[in-house]
């Protein structure tokens, strides 16, 4: 993701919210940081697909 200008960061996410991408121009991938190291790898996966 970095070679196509995103960062990924790892965040307290409130609610149920795995993961989300901004939408402000920033790209970002905002991965919770409660989840596990193999859940947060399928998150950041399933939000780079939406901005692929």
């Amino acid at each position: 993701m970095a070679e196509r200008g995103w960062t990924v960061t790892r965040k307290k996410i409130p609610g149920e919210t795995n993961g989300y991408t901004t939408t402000d121009g920033t790209k970002e991938i905002v991965v919770d940081e409660d989840l596990a190291r193999a859940q947060a790898a399928k998150t950041m996966l399933h939000e780079a697909e939406s901005v692929a």
